[in-house]
């Protein structure tokens, strides 16, 4: 990691129970850990913490007014909403990389983020190629796909989704893959 990533953000355990995988994170981003008593609205807002927890793994601002944690969560939310009542192949999404009927291209999001669009392509039949740069980032992702994976109502889309942590560059330079679209 960075020297300033290092700076501001931190791994913490929900509970002693996540303490062994908290420390396993926290050595694989060289980051520091703080100790699962650790109260995150005492922490400045210019701390965040890599939590591990019940819900899998977050992004939890510290201090009193902090917003909620950032997950990668494909189960419920605007994603299931969207997976449920999204307009399917009529969604402007679908149309940019050019859905029809009968066609569903290989995608590769190269800036895949926190999965969404991604999981709206998958959910629509196609293949999706996610990749993402950011380590932080590529964890969120790679446990919301673990914890969907267990879901039988969505785990035939995450299977349509695989996921290269690290530069778009090299996920192209080094595939044998060629995407329909590029997204």
């Amino acid at each position: 990691m960075t020297e300033s990533l290092t700076n501001w953000l931190a791994v913490w355990p929900q509970s002693s129970e996540y303490s062994e995988r908290a420390k396993f994170l926290a050595e694989r981003l060289q980051l520091s850990l703080r100790e699962y008593r650790t109260d995150p609205a005492r922490l400045p807002a210019e701390q965040t913490l890599l939590s591990v927890g019940d819900a899998g793994l977050a992004l939890q601002q510290g201090g009193k007014k902090a917003p909620g944690p950032v997950r990668v969560d494909f189960l419920s939310g605007a994603v299931a909403h969207r997976r449920r009542f999204g307009g399917g192949s009529g969604q402007q999404i679908a149309k940019a990389i050019g859905i029809k009927s009968g066609i569903r291209p290989f995608v590769a999001d190269l800036t895949a983020g926190l999965g969404r669009d991604s999981f709206v392509l998958a959910s629509l039949g196609c293949q999706v190629q996610m990749v993402e740069r950011t380590a932080v980032v590529g964890l969120l992702l790679e446990d919301g796909l673990q914890r969907a994976a267990g879901d039988a109502e969505v785990a035939g889309i995450v299977a349509n989704m695989s996921l290269f942590q690290g530069d778009a560059l090299q996920w192209l330079s080094t595939t044998d893959s060629r995407p329909d679209v590029i997204y």
